[in-house]
């Protein structure tokens, strides 16, 4: 039976009642991938509204029993829970009676040999088996696009460069001191080589999304009521992936890089509103980093602007962030197509026009999501800014 069977079985079981059995057979193995400096939190049920069972660490493995929409369920060390799958890279498990099928096979290959059979078209380029289980590429699922065969590796990096920096820069999941060690080795390469070379950085550290973010806090400095930050942290997060790409490391690792930069601001700011731009510069002052103004005050942009300034700081190695008015996301890269960004809730698409909040999230897979021209255009922006140590 395919992975795929097995896994539409269970969600009939789990349709009828059933609960899943601590002895059953996983639909895959796997392994979490959040970065050196961060946890994955288990949770009771599929959902922001699961409580947190545990703290997974980089590299932990786990059993997929089922899945629940962008959850998977699964077994661990620390017992079973749910987790958002984009943090866990999957290999498959081998389908029972595979090995006797091939042995079985093999015996009948030595008595009767059958005619070469001839080649088989070429099947559309698809990474894993997450295609067969989800019907989507696994750079869907998995963190930083990564294949499950090569967590973690992609190949943005120019050709030409030292070995060593191009091993560096093919990965989508480096540590502060890695990031560090490249950036060294970029400022050595002729100038010609420098942009390229930072560019392909701003896609080498880890994707970080807000969901992660489990803590109970207040909304705005003057509210009373306790939230989840994790829904109303997508600033903290978008300057937390920016800090990433300048090699500041995560200033406390017991927690998530964008919950450490809110205990900053609680310990040192705590009448400042983590969703105003003088706090980003100012926590970042904190770590060595500075936040300053490319844009400010709401406007349509048109692709001149973004191939300007934007588009300088990037390729300089600094981080961008920028307000779509009402969110905040880190940009990633402007190409001839549009804006590459990493959005920190999810996949989103802009809409026309000025108002707030304007725009859908489709799924909550937010890396590496393209805005194309004809909607950067039309739709209004609040705040662009650049990163810089």
């Amino acid at each position: 039976m395919s992975i795929f069977s097995r896994s539409r079985e269970r969600r009939a079981r789990a349709d009828e009642g059933e609960r899943s059995g601590g002895g059953e057979a996983p639909l895959a193995t796997g392994t979490v991938v959040v970065g050196t400096t961060d946890s994955l939190t288990l949770r009771s049920a599929p959902g922001m509204s699961g409580q947190s069972v545990a703290a997974l660490p980089d590299g932990e493995r786990v059993q997929l029993l089922g899945t629940q929409g962008n959850w998977f369920h699964v077994r661990t060390g620390q017992g079973e829970g749910w987790v958002f799958s984009k943090y866990i890279a999957l290999r498959a498990v081998p389908v029972e009676g595979a090995g006797e099928q091939r042995q079985s096979s093999q015996r009948q290959s030595t008595q009767t040999p059958e005619p070469t059979p001839e080649p088989a078209p070429e099947a559309p380029k698809r990474k894993g088996f997450l295609s067969r289980l989800f019907g989507r590429d696994d750079k869907d699922a998995s963190p930083g696009g990564a294949s499950d065969d090569k967590a973690g590796q992609h190949d943005r990096a120019p050709q030409g460069l030292p070995k060593e920096l191009r091993r560096l820069l093919s990965r989508s999941d480096l540590s502060a001191q890695q990031v560090q060690q490249a950036r060294a080795m970029i400022e050595e390469l002729p100038a010609d080589q420098k942009a390229g070379a930072f560019q392909a950085l701003q896609a080498a550290t880890p994707y970080l999304n807000q969901l992660n973010n489990d803590e109970m806090g207040p909304r705005h400095t003057s509210d009373k009521e306790m939230r989840n930050l994790g829904p109303i942290s997508c600033n903290l997060t978008a300057l937390s992936m920016c800090l990433q790409v300048l090699g500041v490391p995560n200033p406390d690792p017991s927690t998530t890089y964008p919950l450490a930069l809110e205990h900053i601001r609680q310990k040192h700011f705590p009448k400042m509103d983590r969703k105003e731009y003088n706090t980003w510069a100012r926590i970042s002052q904190k770590l060595g980093a500075n936040v300053i103004h490319i844009h400010q005050g709401d406007a349509k942009l048109r692709r001149q602007f973004w191939l300007g300034a934007p588009k300088k700081a990037l390729q300089s190695g600094q981080g961008v962030l920028v307000s779509i008015i009402g969110h905040i996301v880190r940009v990633q890269e402007i190409t001839e197509h549009g804006i590459i960004v990493d959005d920190t809730y999810g996949a989103s698409k802009l809409l026309p026009g000025m108002s707030s909040n304007n725009y859908q999230f489709q799924d909550y897979d937010g890396n590496d999501n393209l805005w194309p021209w004809a909607d950067v255009e039309a739709h209004g922006f609040r705040y662009v800014g650049k990163v810089v140590k």
